[in-house]
């Protein structure tokens, strides 16, 4: 089964849309974060550092200047299918010197009044020609190339609104697992839109990342297995040799530019 076509309004009414769906709050006490809240980046920085000191287990987003809290994920509609989504790309970061796979990670959009956390993200690190480091925080300080979602509860902020956050902040590769319907929507970025992937024979071959082969199949029914032969046929393809040794190369190039 291929990953599923979506019907996806452009990123601009996403947007828009995505703001008319939350509910403005009556009343604000200058510390909380509650859904529907409109604020810029700094602000929703500044309380949800206070209120994740307070609470470690409170976790919010902010998405073109609106605020969503995030429930806490169950086993069976989150963290389940997101360890099995995960081994793929913990193999090819194992098997790939210069590239690292989080879950999650966030970073600051702030060209979009956004700041958010993927549920996973594969990058490429600044040493080995990555754009995003991380910040004092350990935070990244811009998006990743690739980002993942578990979209069980929040299939359309998912699949619509954070998809076009991700459009806007330059990811160039999106993965949704939408577990209630058991599909995986891969979005893959051509003239600056995030658009549905091709994949006739139901496996992703990442064009960022050569080797990542994701067999959709395979991550819909939760199949570690075959998820993992599949990567590993992509790790032994020649495009997989060849991008190591870019990596390495530029790795090498960076480190005679470094002073000492």
């Amino acid at each position: 089964m291929a990953s599923v076509p979506v019907d996806l309004p452009p990123a601009s009414t996403a947007a828009t849309r995505g703001r008319e769906a939350v509910a403005v709050p009556a009343s604000d006490d200058g510390e909380s974060l509650v859904d529907g809240m409109r604020m810029d980046v700094e602000e929703f920085s500044r309380r949800y550092a206070a209120m994740r000191e307070a609470d470690e287990t409170f976790h919010a987003e902010l998405i073109f200047g609106v605020v969503y809290t995030m429930q806490p994920p169950s086993a069976g509609g989150h963290g389940i299918p997101h360890a099995a989504d995960s081994l793929p790309f913990l193999l090819y970061d194992l098997a790939t010197p210069g590239v690292t796979y989080s879950n999650p990670a966030g970073f600051p959009a702030p060209t979009t009044d956004g700041k958010v956390e993927p549920d996973g993200c594969l990058f490429v690190e600044p040493s080995y020609g990555g754009r995003a480091t991380l910040d004092e925080s350990g935070n990244l300080t811009e998006a990743p190339e690739l980002c993942i979602e578990i979209a069980n509860t929040t299939v359309y902020k998912d699949l619509v609104t954070k998809r076009a956050l991700y459009e806007a902040a330059g990811v160039q590769e999106y993965l949704v697992h939408v577990v209630q319907e058991s599909r995986v929507a891969v979005f893959v970025r051509r003239d600056d839109r995030l658009v549905p992937a091709d994949t006739p024979d139901a496996v992703f071959r990442s064009e960022t990342f050569p080797g990542l082969w994701l067999d959709l199949q395979a991550l819909q029914t939760l199949d570690k297995a075959a998820a993992r032969q599949t990567l590993e046929q992509g790790l032994a393809s020649e495009p997989h040799v060849t991008f190591v040794a870019e990596l390495a190369a530029r790795r090498a190039e960076r480190a005679t530019e470094s002073p000492g």
